[in-house]
């Protein structure tokens, strides 16, 4: 492979989430050894995957199939009357496998920036509206915020009550409750980060937020 190309493979798996130059290195070797068979069965992989990856209307995260709803929020076994409002799609997929949480989940489309998205504005002109409002049509009883334990996640937290408290009259006329994650996670953690004993504490000891 041309220096130039295995350049630009080591400068496109550095953008990766958690890779670091030197891991992305022995990635682009990885990838280029053997005549580039595993670099062959990656691009039939990707190639397979266009156009059936979106982002669910409802929750944020992203799904295989045709869409708009994905088969997390359409299923019938998922407990409709508790809502999980979380920061990404590490820590969606991580309550999402844990088997005591069955209630139903959504990502809070946060900009990169957090300490630059002090504005509840962000939330209003996002789908997290429609999503509570559907839900709450589907009997929801309580909206549980699951951001990081951290100083970006309480701004997160911050921004989400700021606008929860601007449909204060419908949640409290429909009886909804609004907690976070209680005790269990230690300062700095994030749910994607924790294993499944410390994501139930915390589940199971939430404590009102509202």
């Amino acid at each position: 492979m041309h220096t130039s190309n295995l350049e630009n493979l080591v400068k496109v798996l550095g953008k990766l989430p958690g890779i670091g130059p030197r891991q992305a290195r022995r990635f682009a070797y990885a990838l280029t050894r053997n005549h580039g068979v595993l670099s062959n069965e990656l691009v039939n992989i990707l190639n397979n995957l266009k156009g059936h990856v979106f982002s669910c209307n409802l929750c944020g995260a992203t799904s295989l199939g045709d869409g708009p709803i994905c088969n997390v929020c359409i299923n019938e076994n998922r407990n409709p009357k508790i809502l999980t409002l979380l920061a990404n799609q590490e820590d969606y997929d991580s309550l999402y496998i844990i088997e005591s949480y069955r209630g139903i989940l959504a990502i809070v489309p946060f900009p990169n920036k957090i300490e630059m998205a002090e504005d509840v504005h962000i939330i209003e002109k996002s789908y997290i509206p429609k999503t509570i409002e559907y839900w709450i049509e589907k009997g929801l009883e309580e909206i549980i915020l699951a951001f990081p334990i951290s100083p970006e996640g309480e701004i997160m937290e911050s921004i989400t009550l700021d606008y929860l408290e601007t449909i204060h009259d419908k949640l409290n006329k429909n009886k909804i409750t609004i907690t976070s994650l209680g005790r269990g996670m230690s300062l700095g953690s994030r749910l994607s980060e924790s294993d499944d004993q410390t994501i139930r504490y915390a589940i199971d000891n939430r404590k009102r937020a509202i």
